[in-house]
């Protein structure tokens, strides 16, 4: 018998065993994790889930500290743990908002998080005071504004409580005091809620816990605030499975401004953005846009070369370049046409001397009101009216007048052989200009730009931007400001809103990471908005002429 080979093979099976038995889960019948918290203390499960969750730590030598005060940073700390990853918060780091927290501690990037996305706020004078204990009213004022602020709602189930200290309860903590009772959140004690009190650790983790069993994620989309390439991002993903794109104009005219809550409101969008630059003296769209099918103006910079949103009339929305040719033809009686192409359509004409053929439907108003040097009104498709050289022309109520204000050098027999009972036609054709097919179906579309994804690709430079009509430096040169874009993802059939402080290039990037397989920019600055069920993630600072929504 070989005595040896069997020592070895005992001590093998020795070293497994052991192997095993040091890697198997602490069950609840192990020693307490932290020695000063008791076993089976009322608040040990709330603690022992948070540090599970790697919200909260202890405070070293294997103490939780129980009844020592929650700071100011360490609530941070636990909210945005909550929600962003390791990674995330590097992104903070190097930096601060306040001459009392140093950029190097090791809570700045917490706190410069919960700072730039909203949830908190200094205490004055430049201040936060991180090592302050987090008063209770505080901590809810956090909590509720964290799940505000990220569209997490909070349970209802409990009844409002009339505290016997409500009265000591600030004025703007009263509201987000309430919603944590009504959450289970808070509970009181002996009756009173003892707002300026500080939370003890123990306490704080109990509501903390309570406060992730209440909230809940919305089902159907994802905010997102929080930086991404270093970039302060805020934005807004959904699925267009559950959701039509549409298009609206102010007051559904042309050369009106409203505010966006009240297209917000009027539409019955869920989710919206503000869409296509406008001239700010007279809100006049720099776009093409269709409503209905229908055309409502047409861009008077070579709409042509700019990206759309377009919706079509099986309900997709999708981002193309579309070249839009308005064609109008005259039928004689006796069978002969005569043709105008790139014919546009309520847009004042640049010059005296343009020669341009336009279209005046009652969304430009009653009239014409600008000198005439050729127009007739259209009514069910039939000439009711001639004017050569006029001061005006009436626009018919249920038809619409086509008009030019000089003549060109070729000018053709068509208004020279327009008469009163003659057939007049309009129809508009639309190609995709990356492929040169006619693009057909379409709903609702609006023309912005410049394009900044393309096949999943971060595309544009100053190149493209002028193929597509953008000149501004603010577009071409490169600097930061205030933007605005939408994307699409086409294989998860997701649409994204996004807006954050950056050039066009760089926000083609941010579109790529947050997956668009196409995306083009937005009107930006003082008019950019975000708006998601409820929620605004960026309120314009003006009102709009257009937006882009979403029910």
């Amino acid at each position: 018998m070989n005595y040896m080979k069997i020592a070895k093979k005992l001590i093998s099976a020795v070293l497994v065993l052991t192997l095993i038995i040091s890697s198997a889960p602490a069950y609840s019948q192990a020693a307490p994790r932290f020695s000063d918290i008791p076993s089976g203390a009322w608040y040990e499960n709330d603690v022992n889930t948070l540090v599970d969750k790697g919200i909260i730590e202890g405070v070293g030598n294997n103490k939780f500290n129980p009844n020592g005060s929650l700071t100011r940073a360490e609530c941070m700390v636990m909210l945005s743990r909550t929600i962003l990853s390791a990674d995330d918060i590097n992104q903070y780091k190097g930096f601060t908002y306040f001459n009392d927290v140093a950029k190097g501690s090791w809570y700045a990037q917490y706190i410069n998080w919960g700072y730039e996305v909203g949830v908190v706020s200094g205490v004055g004078e430049n201040k936060f005071a991180p090592n302050k204990p987090v008063q209770r009213q505080e901590l809810a004022v956090m909590l509720y504004n964290f799940a505000n602020l990220m569209a997490y709602s909070l349970s209802k189930n409990k009844p409002s409580i009339s505290f016997g200290d409500a009265g000591a309860i600030s004025t703007w903590a009263k509201s987000a005091v309430d919603a944590c009772v009504r959450a289970g959140i808070i509970n009181g004690s002996g009756g009173n809620f003892l707002p300026k009190n500080s939370a003890k650790r123990s306490e704080a983790s109990a509501m903390f816990n309570r406060f992730l069993n209440s909230m809940t994620k919305p089902s159907n989309y994802t905010v997102t605030r929080k930086r991404v390439s270093g970039y302060a991002v805020k934005a807004v993903e959904f699925n267009l499975s559950n959701f039509k794109g549409n298009v609206e104009t102010a007051w559904d005219g042309i050369s009106s401004s409203e505010s966006m809550g009240s297209m917000v409101e009027r539409t019955g969008a869920k989710f919206a953005v503000n869409a296509a630059y406008f001239d700010m003296d007279d809100y006049v769209p720099n776009a093409t846009i269709v409503k209905n099918g229908n055309i409502v103006i047409t861009d008077k910079g070579g709409a042509a070369t700019k990206p759309s949103f377009v919706t079509t009339n099986s309900g997709q929305s999708l981002i193309r370049d579309l070249k839009l040719n308005l064609r109008v033809t005259l039928t004689k009686p006796d069978e002969r046409t005569f043709t105008f192409e790139s014919v546009s359509k309520n847009r004042r004409p640049s010059t005296g001397i343009d020669a341009t053929r336009i279209i005046f439907d009652r969304r430009w108003g009653s009239s014409v009101g600008i000198y005439v040097r050729d127009a007739i009104a259209v009514e069910n498709g039939v000439i009711t009216k001639v004017v050569h050289e006029g001061n005006d022309i009436e626009i018919p109520q249920n038809g619409y007048v086509l008009y030019q204000r000089s003549r060109r050098e070729y000018e053709g027999e068509f208004f020279n052989s327009c008469q009163v009972g003659d057939i007049v036609d309009y129809e508009a054709v639309y190609t995709d200009r990356r492929t040169g097919e006619a693009f057909d179906g379409l709903d609702d579309s609006i023309a912005s730009g410049p394009r900044i994804v393309l096949n999943g690709q971060a595309y544009g430079n100053s190149g493209t931007y002028n193929e597509e009509g953008f000149y501004a430096g603010d577009i071409t040169g490169g600097g930061a400001a205030r933007r605005v874009a939408i994307g699409l993802n086409t294989s998860t059939g997701k649409v994204i809103l996004l807006t954050a402080y950056c050039s066009v290039q760089q926000l083609s990037g941010l579109m790529v990471r947050f997956g668009s397989s196409e995306a083009m920019n937005l009107d930006g600055g003082g008019s950019s908005g975000i708006y998601a069920n409820g929620l605004w993630l960026q309120r314009p600072d003006r009102q709009l002429s257009n937006i882009i929504y979403f029910k």
